[in-house]
């Protein structure tokens, strides 16, 4: 199977991986190994995908079975990056949870590559896994042998990770001059900044634990910054007072494109009005950058909303920039409907996928901002979204007024002035049930109200209030507007489910509760038979539709609500701030929600250090 044919083969996943898309490549493996069954080098690459987004169990439940049944089948490279991914593994769990045991596995697991294949690369990992446990001399003596390895490579193969394993080992050694050489050398022929930030991400936990690392080694792995943009759309021909008028698009594109180039981004994430959006969306795809577009709403609402007014001329820039995005996703695949919340959600769905990757990458946010200082506070427009942003990540401001070079007048009212649908409100919503109460009988009906009893006291006492709650026997439909406070009850939901279990008499045949979390604008109205408030609406169904698929014992979340949950982690604490949420998460993949309602990207919420 091939791409030639429209379909993914093995060759567009070790692009992927090349590329350090590992979103894309575990999606994509996903359907392969769906599609063409157990290919021992797809799983290995589904794999360390799922290692890349911290699903550790999920990857080592994948990869395994590979070292008992699928080893001796595989080339001596194949075996090597097996077994390393699997040091991988146990090493993240050490990160994550701080149990000797996984680091000591994962030596064990890298040091069984070594001595199996006399590869470099688990060679390298089991002397720095042997210097994080303490043993220093022995740490040194793998050095040295993995020094003897990568000295016998011959010079047409010598690679970034070749040079970047020199330099690793060169300073367990204590050898800083030969590392600087070393690492200098491998960001030369660095050809994907995934492979920069893996080894950033070595030295500073080598650092942490005693390796001395200069900080001109952490400076030269790192990534260029990831950039948040906005910016004014063009002005309408009728428009009063003028901002952005259209004879300034070349100057502006200019100013893009020069404070691109001063910044070293290639990384942005974006709307996609007609004006600053596509203009930096051009200049960014001519720099050979990498564009995520979020829209709004339905992406034809959305053209006769913001594009369509400036001539056909932008409608066909704007498809050709969707057309050539990395990627595409939208806040609502639902209309505008006149309801400009919708921006401001967007913006924050932006800067949370904004912030997770710089977050992976170890890099720096960069604000980018075309915009007219008086240019209005429209809910969701460029003034307003610059006065909500965090105060995580460094601004970057070009100044309509300065290219226009004349006094502004108070703007007409934007597309985003707040004019919002009555009833319909950004919130974060959840759907569970418990896995095994339907088949109940009537006898256990002591049972069922002894176990919700106990359920919602514990909730009374330790989870925030929602602001809305409706049951059906054992199903929970909850509303919240916060994602920060949905995240935590369903941790203490999922928390007194447990302890239910444990106190009202079920230990042995427990019943576990699937739990699913979204974010998106829904309507809050008046039932009138029920005499009750409700909500309602499309995002309503789509999370009672993830809820089925949840794994019983688990909390899963859609992207949208991870997204809003980062930008209001990110809103609580400023830049300085390292302290920890009660939660962490990580992708699962793209899973088909029930009853054919569509694919849905979809995360694992759990308590941290659980």
């Amino acid at each position: 199977m091939s791409s030639a044919d429209g379909e993914i083969g093995l060759e567009d996943l070790i692009a992927l991986k090349q590329e350090g898309q590992w979103f894309r490549l575990q999606e994509q493996a996903q359907k392969l190994i769906h599609q063409g069954g157990v290919n021992p080098a797809v799983v290995h690459l589904r794999g360390l995908a799922l290692a890349n987004v911290g699903a550790y169990k999920e990857a080592m439940d994948l990869v395994g079975p590979l070292v008992q049944d699928e080893v001796n089948s595989l080339s001596a490279t194949e075996r090597e990056e097996v077994f390393g991914l699997l040091g991988r593994l146990h090493k993240g769990l050490w990160c994550r949870h701080g149990e000797r045991s996984a680091l000591e596995a994962s030596r064990h697991e890298y040091l069984n590559g070594f001595e199996k294949t006399g590869g470099y690369f688990t060679g390298i990992n089991a002397a720095s896994m042997t210097w994080l446990l303490g043993e220093e001399q022995r740490a040194r003596d793998l050095a040295s042998r993995v020094l003897n390895v990568c000295r016998l490579e011959s010079p047409d193969r010598v690679d970034f990770w070749n040079l970047a394993t020199v330099g690793e080992a060169s300073l367990l050694l204590g050898d800083a001059d030969s590392a600087r050489e070393a690492y200098k050398r491998a960001i030369a022929l660095c050809e994907s900044d995934a492979n920069a930030v893996s080894s950033k991400r070595q030295l500073i936990l080598l650092r942490e634990n005693g390796l001395d690392v200069p900080d001109e080694l952490i400076e030269l792995l790192s990534a260029p910054p990831i950039i948040f943009f906005t910016g004014h759309m063009i002005d309408a021909l009728d428009r009063p007072h003028r901002r952005f008028p259209p004879e300034l698009e070349n100057a502006v594109r200019e100013a893009i494109t020069s404070r691109l180039n001063e910044l070293n981004g290639r990384i942005g994430y974006c709307s996609a009005a007609c004006g600053a959006d596509i203009l930096f969306i051009e200049a960014l795809l001519d720099l050979g950058g990498e564009v995520n577009i979020i829209l709004p709403f339905d992406t034809d609402d959305f053209i006769g909303t913001c594009v369509s007014y400036a001539g056909e001329d932008w409608v066909t820039r704007f498809r050709r920039c969707l057309a050539n995005a990395h990627s595409v996703a939208h806040a609502t695949e639902e209309l505008y409907l006149g309801d400009d919340h919708l921006f401001a959600f967007a913006n924050q769905l932006l800067w949370g996928q904004t912030s997770r990757r710089a977050h992976e990458l170890l890099g720096e946010i960069v604000i980018l901002a075309v915009v007219d200082p008086n240019g209005g506070q429209g809910m969701g427009g460029t003034v307003a979204t610059l006065g909500n942003l965090p105060r995580k990540g460094r601004r970057s401001i070009i100044e309509l007024p300065s290219i226009r070079n004349s006094t502004v007048s108070a703007p007409a009212p934007s597309v985003a002035d707040d004019q919002q649908t009555e009833g319909r409100v950004i919130a974060s919503m959840l759907f569970a049930d418990v896995k095994g109460f339907s088949l109940l009988r009537d006898e256990s009906f002591r049972l069922f109200t002894d176990y919700f009893g106990f359920i919602a006291n514990w909730l009374k006492q330790r989870a925030p209030t929602p602001d809305y709650v409706r049951t059906v026997g054992d199903g929970i439909f909850t509303v919240m507007r916060r994602a920060t406070d949905m995240a935590l009850y369903a941790l203490e939901l999922q928390s007194a489910v447990d302890e239910a279990n444990r106190v009202v008499g079920r230990v042995d045949d427990p019943l576990p509760m699937r739990i699913a979390l979204h974010a998106a604008p829904i309507y809050s109205y008046h039932d009138p038979i029920s005499d009750r408030p409700d909500w309602f609406g499309s995002h309503v169904n789509r999370t009672a539709r993830l809820e089925p698929i949840t794994v019983p014992g688990h909390i899963y979340a859609t992207q949208q609500f991870i997204a809003l949950l980062t930008h209001e982690e990110d809103l609580s604490r400023d830049e300085t701030d390292e302290s920890e949420f009660p939660w962490i998460s990580e992708l699962i993949g793209e899973l088909d929600l029930a009853e054919n309602f569509g694919l849905q990207r979809v995360f694992h919420v759990m308590r941290h250090g659980g």
